[in-house]
């Protein structure tokens, strides 16, 4: 991780750039892939929920705190999920067939609404939009930090967040 350098500015092509060094250095020392540690989450989030699959999807939309555009998703798929209940006339559990038939129905119709289909552009796109809010949070960091100096110091100074070269160790 010292030898890559953080792209603090948080420009896009670096973004880019720093996500797929640091998911290759992941994956050489063999640490689990994205979709492995978020499948994992998944499964705990739903034996949370009691395998309560109304609770889980809840509780799962709630937590990923959806940007306006996957917002209609989300609603969307809370109401698929009541759509297989009424269909199957009970609850969704993992006996009710019928209901998982129409919730996969309706699941497949959502992601061709909304161009999820291709698996590995929404997975790219999620990696992305996790290193970008990391880049994010670690630059308000350092912006703080520069300000809290300038202030301390009583200085009249910028930082340039292109030059600074911090690495994470």
């Amino acid at each position: 991780m010292q030898n890559i350098a953080v792209p603090l500015t948080g420009d896009d092509a670096a973004v880019k750039k720093y996500a797929q060094e640091v998911e290759a250095l992941k994956k050489k020392v063999g640490m689990p892939d994205y979709e492995d540690v978020l499948n994992a989450e998944m499964d705990y989030a739903f034996a949370c929920s009691s395998y309560d699959v109304k609770r889980f999807v809840s509780s799962v939309l709630g937590d990923l705190h959806l940007g306006s555009g996957l917002e209609a998703v989300a609603a969307e798929i809370t109401a698929a999920v009541g759509e297989a209940e009424a269909a199957s006339g009970r609850e969704l559990d993992a006996s009710n067939d019928k209901g998982w038939q129409v919730l996969s129905s309706r699941i497949a119709e959502i992601e061709k609404k909304h161009g999820l289909q291709d698996k590995a552009k929404v997975r790219e796109e999620a990696v992305f939009d996790m290193y970008k809010k990391h880049i994010s949070s670690l630059r308000e960091a350092v912006e703080g930090d520069v300000d809290k100096a300038r202030e301390a110091d009583n200085l009249d100074a910028t930082a340039d967040l292109a030059a600074l070269k911090p690495k994470l160790v």
